[in-house]
């Protein structure tokens, strides 16, 4: 299009990858400094975010580039932290005690197998942190639940962003359509699995021994501690698919609007009285069929007409699909959007948010981002703010320009941040009286050093009793909450003395002013008179 029509416009994404047919830029070719796209991309990525800021504002300043986008300015958001109460601190214990045990039993059947790494431990890795990312959505539903009832209580209508559906856990588990004992437990069977595909009970043998006939020889020890973990996972209190469970609590299909790109879920029947009925798996759609799309689209159709008043929207439904308050549709409730899945990408985010808030509106929707009071899940917001503002320098050359979301209390991973860590590490290495009340070095500490020999491990061989302790694989919800405590004790001063060298710059500060300050912030009186004068 851009060569038979001159003088058409480019439109372009926040993606680099997607400027390759802007050829009449100038940005690449003859007389500039990359020969082709294939180099300009190339130098891009290297680069990094910083370099692409300056590409934006060279754009911007050539008049190549003009940036638009909706404004947010009559949208709220809010932060709402998800309590962990008695029931979900248990699970998540108990979760992080088995992945500790995991962890140390694992390090001794490769040391008895002779396996080595393998790269194990990169797969160990990964998927503890799919395994803890998919516990803390679990762990949020009955936050999502309630403020889902409330806003539909109050003449809401209801939009439920996340990333993930759990299907997989389905899928690995063949489960085939018909009745099921219960809803499926996407954290069970990702643990399961791993155990399963990469726990070791033999001995590694040379590449020549198949062929010779040689058969593998188990090792009791590791047959029996892999037997072990498969029993307690299976005996583990853990959250069934939080999709699934949504769906439920919420008035069951009839009710929700489901665009996602799972083909199948687990429902729970109505019988003819009203009462819930057996619980089943059955197929959205028909396998590497084209029915997914017209599904998603008529349950979007279904919610703009008014009668689904709950949508939940994933990953594959956050582009190309308007569910905002248009003055067009039947359907014209304000929108809750509740988030309580950040991406990784903040331009996914950014898509997802907009969703529910377009043009032709009748009302902005309101925002609400549901995080776990787990310490884990806050520094994982924290990583998600920092690129949502990197995103705004990108898509429209100023790094001053926000997204509309503001998490600048969550974001950790700035100046402030980075030195209230340096402070910490201070504060744990030399033991420091100056820590905050109720914090304690050896609390920090507990389970997290290995403590077991390498006569242990050969012990272990003949008596697999040998009880191995616990080396850091997971981090329990107090330990999470010590942590963070010990991390935010000087964001307070330290914000407090960014805020007075923003007002008065160029000026000196006084120690009073300082002092003020701190007293505004909420931090203590001893923490005042502790800092030093500014």
């Amino acid at each position: 299009m851009v060569d038979i029509i001159p003088t058409s416009c480019c439109i372009c994404l926040c993606q680099v990858g997607n400027m390759a047919y802007m050829a009449r830029m100038g940005l690449w070719g003859p007389a500039s400094p990359f020969q082709d796209f294939a180099a300009f991309l190339d130098s891009m990525r290297k680069r990094g975010v910083s370099f692409m800021e300056l590409l934006a504002m060279e754009m911007k300043a050539t008049g190549r580039y003009v940036a638009r986008g909706l404004s947010f300015k009559q949208a709220e958001f809010l932060q709402v932290e998800a309590p962990l109460v008695h029931a979900h601190v248990m699970q998540y214990d108990a979760a992080v005690g088995l992945w500790q045990q995991l962890k140390a039993q694992l390090e001794l059947a490769l040391q008895l197998s002779g396996s080595g790494d393998k790269g194990i431990w990169k797969n160990f890795w990964a998927a503890q942190q799919r395994f803890f990312r998919l516990l803390c959505i679990g762990l949020k539903l009955d936050t999502v639940v309630a403020e889902a009832t409330a806003a539909l209580a109050g003449g809401m209508c209801v939009v439920i962003g996340l990333q993930s559906t759990g299907e997989a856990a389905a899928d690995a588990m063949g489960v085939e359509p018909g009745p099921l004992p219960g809803f499926v437990s996407p954290c069970k069977e990702l643990l399961v699995r791993f155990i399963q595909q990469h726990f070791p009970i033999h001995h590694v043998q040379s590449p020549e021994a198949p062929s010779a006939g040689l058969s593998l020889d188990a090792i009791p020890a590791c047959q029996q501690m892999k037997q072990q973990l498969l029993t307690q996972v299976t005996s583990l209190d853990l959250p069934p698919n939080f999709l699934d469970q949504l769906i439920d609590e919420l008035g069951g299909p009839t009710v929700v609007a489901e665009m996602t790109g799972r083909k199948g879920r687990v429902i729970r029947e109505k019988r003819s009285n009203g009462a819930a009925g057996r619980v089943v798996y059955e197929l959205r759609a028909k396998p590497d069929s084209s029915e997914m799309d017209s599904l998603n689209v008529s349950e979007r159709e279904a919610f703009l007409a008014g009668s689904k008043r709950v949508a939940l929207i994933s990953d594959a439904a956050s582009t190309g699909i308007s569910l905002h308050a248009a003055a067009t549709a039947v359907n014209k409730a304000r929108r809750l959007h509740l988030t309580i899945e950040l991406p990784w990408s903040a331009d996914k985010a950014i898509q997802q948010l907009g969703r529910s808030h377009r043009t032709n509106q009748v009302s902005a929707p309101l925002y609400k981002l549901i995080v776990s009071a787990a310490g884990g899940e806050r520094r994982f917001a924290a990583a998600v703010a920092r690129r949502l503002q990197s995103l705004g320098a990108l898509t429209r050359g100023d790094r001053r320009a926000a997204a509309g979301l503001d998490l600048s209390e969550s974001n950790f991973d700035s100046p402030w941040g980075r030195k209230s860590l340096r402070k910490m590490y201070d504060h744990i290495v030399t033991e420091s009286p100056q820590l905050p009340s109720g914090v304690a070095v050896s609390a920090l500490f507990k389970d997290l050093l290995p403590t077991f020999t390498p006569a242990q491990a050969a012990a272990a061989e003949t008596d697999s009793s040998d009880a191995s302790p616990t080396a850091p694989a997971a981090v329990s919800t107090e330990q999470q909450e010590l942590i963070m405590q010990l991390l935010q004790q000087n964001l307070p001063a330290l914000s407090a003395l960014q805020q007075l060298a923003a007002a008065d710059a160029g000026k000196a500060v006084s120690a009073d002013a300082y002092r003020n300050s701190l007293d505004k912030s909420g931090n203590s009186a001893s923490a005042a008179a502790a800092a030093p004068t500014a």
